[in-house]
C-alpha cells in the first residue's frame, strides 16, 4: 500500500469527547472539579487550575498529553491521543466526563445543550514520495472529485445534518486533506481525516438526567456518533485499507 495507518491496527491519531453546557463555568466549578479529580490523580497527575479553566492530564516526557480533561468556558472535554479500542477508551472518557459533570454546582439546573465526538485519523506514505490516494480512498460523496487526480497537496471539507437521532440532530463536519510532514526534499506524505460530530438536543437534558441510562444517556449518544464515524470511514476508505485497520461499520 502507498499509505499505511498511523498505528499497526488502527489509524486514529486522537479522539475528543465533549459536553457543551447551558452556562459558562465559574471559578467555583474549577475548584470543585479539582477536588473531584483527586480520585483519579494517579491517572491524571498534572493539574493546571486558574480562574478561567481547569486541566487535568497525563503528560509524556515531551509535555504532550496522552489523556487530558479540560473545563473551559461552557465545555467539559476529554482528549485521548493513546487510542486502543473504543470500549476501553470510551469507558475511561465516560468516567472523566462523569466526574466533571458531577462536580458542577447545582447539576439539576445545568443543561447539556450538545455532545460532541471528534475523531482524527492519519495515514502516512514513504518519505520523499508522492503516492496516489487511490489505494487509500475510494471515490465517494464526501471528498471533492478533483482530489483523486491532483498531484500535490489538497484539502476538502463538507458538512451536513443527520436528523435520525431520536433526541436531536447531529451536525457533521468532515475535513480530509493531503499534506506533508517532516523534513526532506518532499517530506512525508500524509492524509488526515477529521470527523467532527455535534449532537444538538431538541430539548436540552439536565446534567443529572444525562448520566442516567435512558434515551438521552451519555453512552447512547456517544455510541451513536461512534457508529456513524465508522460508517463514514467505510465510505471513504478502500476495502483493502478497511481490512488493514479491521474496520467494521455498525450502521
Amino acid at each position: 500500500m502507498d499509505f499505511e495507518p498511523l498505528n499497526d491496527d488502527h489509524s486514529i491519531d486522537d479522539v475528543m469527547f465533549a459536553c457543551h453546557l447551558s452556562r459558562r463555568l465559574r471559578a467555583t466549578d474549577f475548584r470543585q472539579a479539582a477536588n473531584a479529580f483527586e480520585k483519579v490523580k494517579p491517572e491524571l497527575p498534572a493539574t493546571n487550575l486558574n480562574s478561567e479553566s481547569a486541566v487535568f492530564a497525563y503528560l509524556r516526557p515531551d509535555g504532550s498529553a496522552t489523556w487530558a480533561v479540560s473545563l473551559h468556558e461552557g465545555v467539559i472535554a476529554v482528549n485521548c491521543t493513546r487510542y486502543s479500542r473504543w470500549q476501553r477508551v470510551w469507558s475511561t472518557a465516560q468516567n472523566y466526563l462523569t466526574l466533571g459533570l458531577q462536580a458542577i454546582f447545582e447539576p439539576e439546573a445545568v443543561k447539556i445543550t450538545a455532545l460532541a465526538l471528534t475523531v482524527s485519523d492519519k495515514f502516512r506514505g514513504q518519505q520523499n514520495s508522492n503516492p496516489s490516494v487511490a489505494g487509500l480512498l475510494r471515490v465517494n460523496n464526501y471528498v471533492m472529485p478533483a482530489a483523486f487526480s491532483m498531484d500535490g497537496l489538497w484539502h476538502s471539507h463538507v458538512g451536513w445534518f443527520d436528523s435520525n437521532y431520536q433526541s436531536g440532530s447531529v451536525l457533521n463536519q468532515l475535513n480530509v486533506d493531503r499534506v506533508t510532514e517532516d523534513a526532506g526534499d518532499m517530506g512525508t506524505p500524509v492524509v488526515n481525516i477529521r470527523h467532527v460530530q455535534q449532537l444538538r438536543f431538541d430539548q436540552a437534558p439536565s446534567a443529572a438526567s444525562l448520566l442516567q441510562e435512558n434515551q438521552v444517556s451519555l453512552t447512547n449518544a456517544m455510541e451513536y456518533m461512534h457508529a456513524n464515524n465508522k460508517k463514514i470511514l467505510s465510505d471513504l476508505l478502500t476495502s483493502e485499507m478497511q481490512a488493514r485497520i479491521t474496520l467494521e461499520p455498525k450502521l
